[in-house]
C-alpha cells in the first residue's frame, strides 16, 4: 500500500533538516586543510561602527594563492581617540556604535516595551544570525525577545541601515562581509575554490543541493560568534540564534543556564544529533535552528581564531553547515574537551508544530528522533515568522506576567509540566 501523503512530506522534511550539512565522503588523511601560499593581512571598517582587523586579501591577489593572518584586535575608540580624529582635519571621524559596549547597568531603558534590557540577563550575550533577505524576523525579533538583552548582536551581510531596519536593531549589527558586496566577492572569498558548488554556479544545481544563500550564510555563524565574545569578553554564557528563533529569555536564564557553573564547566548546550561521517563512529553537533548556548569556560578552550581560518582555508570544514563547523571548533581541543550536552526543550519546530519554513509539515517522524520529550513551555522554537514571533511575544512574555520553567519530573511518558512564577 502507498504510504500516506503526509507522512512522505514529513519524512522528506525531517530528512532535509537533519542532513543540512554536506560531508565529504574521503578518508581522513584528505580532510587536511590546505592553507593558501602567501599571507596577507588588512582591516575593514564599519563592523557596528569600530574597526576591526580581518582576514582580507591584498589587492587583486586570486584566492588559489592567499593565506590568511590570525586577526589582530583593534579595541572600539575611547573619548580621547575620538577627540584626537575630531582635531586631524585629515582624518574621518569614526562614529561609535551604540552597542558597541555594555550600557551600564543604571542606563535609561529604550522605549521598544517595559522589558528591555533586562538586569537579570546580563550575565547573557547573544547573537543573532541573519541575511539582508531576512530582515524581516530580524526586525520583529529586535522588537521582542532580542531587545531584553542588553548584551546583544546582530550579525548579517549589509552595512546596518537604520531607515530600513530601525535605529535599535542598526546600532547593535555588525556586517561581516564587510568589503565583499557582491555575491561574486563574496563567494570568491568565502567558498573553498575546490567546493563541489562551484561546478554548478551559473548552471542548474541538482536537487537537494543548496542554494547560493545557503552557502553564504554557513560562515556568518563561526565569524559572528568570535565578534560576540570580543565585543563582551565577561559574559558568563554566549547564545547564537538565527533570525527566524525565538527564545524566551528568562525561561532559558531562571531554568536551563541556572544548573551549570558556567566559569568553571565547559559545557555547549542544545538539540543534539549524532550520525557518522564516513566512518563506524558517530559524530554529535547541535542542530543550530533551534539555538546553541555555550558556557565562557568552554570558549575559553576553543580557539576562535583558528576556526574562522580553518572554515575557509580547509575544505572539510568549508562543505560543512555552520552549526556543524561550531561543534568542530567545540571539539578541536581535544586536551580540554568541551562537553556537548542536549538540551530538552529547545525546539526545532515553531509554535503550530511545523517543522519548515513554509506552510505545514508533519513534524512527527523528526520530533519522534530528536524531541522526545514534550512540553508547553519551552526554551526556544524554530521557523519562526514575524507575525509568530510578535504573537508569541505578546501573549507568553509581555502580558503572562509569569515565567514558567519545564520541570525535570515527568507528568506522564514524555511530557514535562511546567513551573510557573511571578515575572
Amino acid at each position: 500500500m502507498p504510504a500516506a501523503p503526509h507522512a512522505i512530506i514529513g519524512a522528506t522534511v525531517a530528512a532535509t533538516m537533519v542532513f543540512g550539512a554536506i560531508w565529504v565522503a574521503t578518508p581522513q588523511s584528505e580532510m587536511t586543510y590546505q592553507m593558501r601560499a602567501s599571507s596577507v593581512e588588512g582591516s575593514l571598517q564599519n563592523r557596528g561602527g569600530y574597526r576591526v582587523s580581518a582576514l582580507v586579501p591584498e589587492g587583486p591577489v586570486r584566492r588559489r594563492n592567499r593565506r590568511y593572518a590570525s586577526p589582530e584586535v583593534v579595541p572600539p575608540p575611547t573619548d580621547s581617540t575620538r577627540s584626537e580624529l575630531a582635531d586631524n582635519a585629515d582624518q574621518e571621524l569614526p562614529q561609535l556604535s551604540e552597542g558597541a559596549d555594555k550600557a551600564p547597568a543604571n542606563a535609561p531603558l529604550p522605549a521598544a516595551h517595559r522589558l528591555s534590557n533586562l538586569p537579570e540577563l546580563d550575565h547573557i550575550a547573544v547573537v543573532m544570525i541573519g541575511g539582508g533577505n531576512r530582515s524581516d524576523g530580524a526586525i520583529a525579533a529586535d522588537a521582542t525577545w532580542l531587545s531584553m538583552f542588553r548584551n546583544r548582536l546582530y550579525v548579517t551581510d549589509r552595512d546596518p541601515n537604520a531607515s530600513m531596519i530601525g535605529s535599535s536593531l542598526a546600532a547593535n549589527t555588525v556586517n561581516v562581509f564587510a568589503g565583499y558586496a557582491t555575491e561574486d566577492e563574496q563567494i570568491d572569498r568565502y567558498i573553498h575554490p575546490k567546493h563541489p558548488f562551484l561546478k554548478h554556479r551559473g548552471h542548474q544545481r541538482p536537487q537537494n543541493t543548496h542554494t547560493t544563500g545557503w552557502h553564504l550564510a554557513q560562515p556568518r555563524f563561526l565569524l559572528g560568534l568570535q565578534e560576540l565574545v570580543r565585543r563582551y569578553p565577561s559574559a558568563s554564557w554566549y547564545f547564537i540564534a538565527d533570525s527566524d528563533t525565538f527564545v524566551f529569555p528568562r525561561r532559558l536564564s531562571r531554568g536551563l543556564l541556572s544548573t551549570y557553573a558556567p566559569h568553571e564547566q565547559a559545557v555547549a548546550l542544545g538539540t543534539l544529533w549524532s550520525q557518522r561521517r564516513g566512518g563506524p563512529e558517530k559524530v554529535s553537533a547541535l542542530l543550530g535552528g533551534s539555538g546553541t548556548a555555550i558556557s565562557a569556560a568552554a570558549i575559553a578552550q576553543m580557539n576562535l581564531t583558528e576556526c574562522v581560518l580553518r572554515q575557509d582555508a580547509d575544505i572539510y570544514w568549508n562543505r560543512l553547515a555552520s552549526d556543524w563547523r561550531i561543534s568542530e571548533c567545540l571539539r578541536m581541543n581535544e586536551a580540554s574537551p568541551v562537553s556537548i550536552e542536549n538540551a530538552d526543550f529547545m525546539f526545532m519546530f515553531n509554535t503550530n508544530f511545523n517543522c519548515a519554513p513554509l506552510g505545514p509539515a508533519n513534524c512527527a517522524p523528526f520530533y519522534g528522533r530528536v524531541h522526545k520529550r514534550r512540553t508547553d513551555c519551552p526554551y526556544t522554537y524554530h521557523y519562526m515568522d514575524a507575525e509568530a514571533v510578535r504573537n508569541e511575544f505578546e501573549k507568553n512574555i509581555l502580558n503572562s506576567g509569569k515565567v514558567c520553567i519545564p520541570q525535570r519530573k515527568a507528568q506522564k511518558k514524555h511530557v514535562f509540566p511546567c513551573a510557573c512564577e511571578d515575572s
